[in-house]
């Protein structure tokens, strides 16, 4: 089978441009999206291409590619991975060259102890695919004691002041990887990336504060965000309510406003959807008056907080609320006239409607959803961030399999696969639909029963 360019690869390389960009020296918007060259493509080759070209891929040589994916991941050097062995940097070396087998049980223990992994991740193909291909538990365990950190540690004596434009590129990044849906990569780089804005605020020169504030509640806001995605609601709380408050620090209202509705989505996903609501109307008329006034940026964010809060009247199953939040944001939509990506909101006449069709698949009135899927200009909704079309994909599947269209679910929910593989293979309400149309057929299809492969459901 070939692959489809998702985790599959990473088990026995990566491209080793979408990580350790926290450790690099220097970085551009080129190092995401420059093209592999020729080498590093053959160096990296996922097992079936090089099979398929002739080349032979031998048991230590597949195992020492997986142990330099994870040390990178985890971002040890080789010298700090081989200390934490007691072996020299040359040992490790051989070993993910594969020119030293990793024969012993004892060193294999030894090994996943050191990258913080389960045994079978190194030694088991499958394992390893569907533990790379989302935010591991010991990088949420990573994010979680960084959030909950608050007090960072002295530096050292000979530590240079926070580079605040190096810190500015680290959050490009982040933004970039989450609209990319390519949570793989973010995983990695979000804690460290959190201590260091943390470190930043706390000990930049008093002039240039203001700057690392604003990058220190964005940093909040992208945490919160990807734990939203991933299901981990007490993260998600943890980071909009830290956010919130490094935001009030920060003259941009707008830069305010997104901290504010990422408060709104923490509300609803921990049992407070009224809250979210009230909230939301609050926010909106605080950032500006009406839709009319402020500036570009002010009007995607206002217009994003109105959808933030229709879908958390959905969820409080409040339809002529849910309705009257989204025909505000259709006014704003066209007052700004296009689709937009201000403060990474994506807002614009699309996403709004992308957003009517999650409040009325909330709603469960799936035939309503389905009829505003249709209006949206698939033109328009290729122009979006892919984290924003998947979505959108993921919510037509939804609308589908309540309406008994079992088939159509799965195509929908196979389309959102190709184009953004982990935001079905790594979201919770991916994985419970797949789960739902298992149960639901008598005999699932091949393709129901390969996808359910994938993301590691048991059919």
């Amino acid at each position: 089978m070939r692959s489809t360019g998702g985790a599959e690869e990473f088990c026995l390389g990566m491209d080793r441009r979408m990580l350790g960009i926290l450790g690099r020296e220097s970085y551009s918007l080129s190092n995401v999206v420059r093209p592999r060259t020729r080498k590093s493509a053959r160096a990296f080759r996922p097992q079936g291409v090089a099979e398929q070209a002739g080349e032979e891929v031998n048991e230590p040589d597949r195992i020492g590619r997986r142990v330099r994916y994870w040390r990178e991941r985890r971002g040890l050097t080789r010298g700090h991975f081989a200390d934490l062995m007691g072996r020299s940097p040359s040992w490790v070396d051989k070993v993910e060259a594969g020119e030293r087998k990793l024969d012993r049980l004892s060193v294999l223990e030894q090994v996943a102890s050191a990258l913080d992994l389960p045994l079978h991740v190194l030694v088991d193909d499958d394992a390893c695919r569907l533990r790379a291909q989302c935010v591991d538990a010991a990088e949420v365990t990573a994010i979680r004691a960084a959030l909950q950190h608050h007090e960072p540690a002295d530096p050292a004596p000979d530590e240079p002041e926070p580079d605040l434009d190096r810190l500015q590129r680290q959050v490009l990044y982040a933004w970039l990887a989450f609209q990319s849906s390519d949570y793989a990569s973010l995983g990695p780089v979000l804690a460290r990336l959190l201590t260091a804005a943390q470190r930043a605020r706390r000990y930049t020169d008093t002039s240039r504060r203001p700057s690392a504030d604003a990058l220190l509640t964005q940093t909040y806001q992208i945490a919160a965000s990807t734990a939203r995605k991933l299901g981990r609601y007490d993260l998600e709380w943890i980071a909009a309510d830290r956010g919130w408050h490094v935001a009030q620090d920060v003259e941009d209202p707008v830069l305010r406003g997104g901290a504010t509705f990422r408060v709104i989505n923490a509300y609803q996903d921990n049992a407070g959807a009224t809250a979210a609501v009230a909230l939301a109307r609050t926010a909106a008329r605080t950032l500006i008056p009406s839709p009319a006034s402020g500036s570009v940026g002010c009007r995607s964010v206002y217009g994003h907080i109105l959808l933030q809060g229709a879908m958390s009247a959905a969820v409080d199953n409040n339809a002529s609320a849910a309705r009257e939040l989204l025909d505000e944001a259709h006014q704003t939509a066209a007052l700004l006239g296009q689709d937009r990506n201000d403060y990474y909101t994506a807002f614009g006449p699309t996403n709004v409607l992308i957003h009517q069709v999650a409040a009325m698949v909330q709603l469960r009135e799936w035939s309503q959803a389905l009829q505003a899927a249709d209006r949206i200009n698939e033109h328009h909704l290729r122009l979006l961030p892919k984290e924003r079309r998947a979505n959108h994909l993921l919510d037509v599947a939804r609308a589908h399999s309540l309406a008994g269209h079992r088939e159509e679910s799965l195509s929908h929910l196979l389309h959102a696969e190709r184009l953004a593989p982990r935001e079905v293979r790594c979201r919770p309400i991916a994985l419970d639909l797949i789960t739902d149309l298992i149960r639901r057929s008598r005999n699932p299809s091949p393709e129901l029963r390969r996808l359910a492969t994938r993301t590691g459901i048991t059919t």
